[in-house]
């Protein structure tokens, strides 16, 4: 909010017309930062405090057992202390035209403390207990708006919303709950929960929420990023986009859906343009070049002709070895293509095993052997966001073949479409959602979306909806050819019949 706030001071500063143009903001209420106390350097949790424990490492002790020092808390004392301290309430005496949204963000989470005392708890109970535990917070958000004449209202983003009852996961959140709250509280009138093409949950709680509380203003998030086993796993998400990377041939600007983009676009291989995934025939070239170049500069070649005629020197075989392991390594790299499907799970590897491990490896490190890796990694990052697209388009056509539940199939998605375009028009046809919210984290983002959403709003027949005819047309075709096959066969079982 402090962020948020200084960017529209200086916006205001430079542009000070602003000030009467409406705006809404939406800020999250809910989590909140400890700073550990001084009993050995411990969290210390207050009044109303669940605190969220990070999972142990892999490969470390259960002493080396991490505590979070991030917390949820809900109660009243709280969301009063957020109210008295927020800065966004100051700008509205300099923006006439400035709504603020309050959200309770992930109310569910409060639903831990009452597993850990009952892991058997009933989704009813847990239901009930939440009710128990967000009312306090709601009763104070309804009485600061009151008297704010609609510049203030609240709701609420909940991931466990998009959560099936049918998976009894601890953290979902029943819609009756947040319609029982809508039609309570005056002032209640926003909802953010996650939906996109595999997590459809999302969809069919929109339109209960616009049925039985039509007054909710009901917003899509997350309508590109998916998480594994159709929003329940607790895995890397992915995502339902092409990327555009630097291509030998590519005739487009860059203009990405970002994963961290500026890795992949360093200039590797001479490439000056790009290319979007879908309409790469294979594995980008600026891969193959800097793989082949990669695995030649670590051949040993030269130390082994050396070990033909004498002995290696210590630190002769230690290079070598280190000159398998970097093979080896890249070579484990490339097999692991065919299976990547989260690019966030890409740099944990990355980060995490690769780097250290190659540190570990070698001590020093000339500057050319340390080019040839660099153009390596960055191609490297190319060539997953590349499989990424691939494997995630095969899956939103054919299907997940593992995890839980039957994942729904897109097998009209057009081959000359980007998938974030598929996406998009599919959640903008649905009369649920009022809103689709995208992040960006990059401007070049944000403007790659906004004539996105230009080029949807300015046609006046969805390319989709063409498709849906076509696809119309061709089931009704097959149903000709299957009525006259059977009817076929029962003349021929009659003629038979007869002889």
């Amino acid at each position: 909010d402090i962020a948020l706030t200084g960017a529209l001071q200086a916006a205001l500063e430079r542009t000070p017309e602003l000030a009467e143009r409406p705006l809404t903001i939406t800020t999250r209420v809910g989590y909140k930062t400890l700073e550990p106390g001084d009993e050995a350097q411990k969290v210390i949790p207050g009044p109303g405090d669940v605190l969220l424990e990070e999972e142990p490492r892999e490969e470390a002790d259960e002493n080396n057992h991490q505590q979070s020092n991030v917390v949820h808390n809900l109660t009243s004392e709280y969301i009063q202390d957020v109210l008295k301290h927020s800065p966004l309430l100051e700008l509205q005496k300099d923006m006439p035209n400035l709504n603020l949204i309050y959200l309770v963000q992930n109310p569910e989470v409060q639903v831990l403390e009452l597993m850990q005392q009952n892991s058997s708890a009933s989704p009813e109970d847990r239901q009930a207990f939440l009710q128990q535990r967000w009312t306090p917070a709601l009763e104070t958000l309804q009485d600061f708006c009151a008297p704010q004449e609609e510049r203030v209202s609240f709701g609420v983003v909940s991931n466990g919303l998009g959560i099936p009852p049918s998976q009894n996961h601890p953290l979902h959140l029943a819609p009756s709950t947040v319609i029982e709250a809508a039609k309570t509280y005056s002032h209640f009138l926003t909802v953010h929960l996650p939906a996109n093409l595999l997590e459809m949950h999302g969809w069919e709680v929109a339109r209960q929420l616009q049925s039985e509380a039509p007054d909710l203003f009901v917003a899509a998030i997350r309508p590109l990023t998916c998480y594994p086993d159709l929003g329940t796993g607790s895995g890397h998400p992915f995502r339902l986009v092409d990327y555009a990377l630097p291509s030998l041939d590519g005739e487009h600007p860059h203009v990405p859906l970002n994963d961290n983009d500026s890795e992949a676009m360093i200039q590797t291989g001479g490439a000056s343009k790009t290319q979007y995934t879908h309409e790469m025939p294979g594995v980008p070239a600026i891969y193959q070049i800097a793989l082949q170049t990669a695995m030649s500069h670590f051949d040993g070649e030269e130390l082994l002709e050396i070990k033909q005629t004498r002995d290696l020197t210590v630190e002769e075989r230690e290079t070598l070895d280190g000159c398998k392991l970097v093979q080896s390594m890249i070579h484990d790299l490339d097999a692991d293509l065919e299976d990547v499907r989260s690019f966030s799970a890409h740099e944990e590897e990355l980060y995490g095993r690769i780097i250290p491990l190659l540190y570990d490896t070698f001590e020093a490190m000339d500057d050319h052997t340390s080019d040839v890796l660099q153009a390596y990694f960055a191609a490297y990052a190319v060539a997953v966001r590349y499989a990424i697209a691939k494997k995630t388009r095969q899956v939103l056509k054919e299907g997940e073949k593992e995890g839980k539940g039957k994942s729904p199939t897109y097998p009209d998605i057009p081959s000359t479409m980007l998938l974030q375009e598929y996406a998009l028009r599919k959640m903008l046809a649905e009369p649920g959602f009022d809103r689709i919210i995208i992040g960006a984290s990059t401007m070049q983002d944000f403007r790659h979306q906004i004539e996105l959403f230009k080029k949807i709003e300015k046609e006046e027949g969805s390319p989709l909806d063409a498709i849906e005819r076509e696809n119309q047309v061709l089931e009704k075709e097959r149903q000709k050819k299957e009525q006259a096959k059977k009817e076929k066969k029962e003349a021929e079982k009659a003629a038979k019949k007869e002889e």
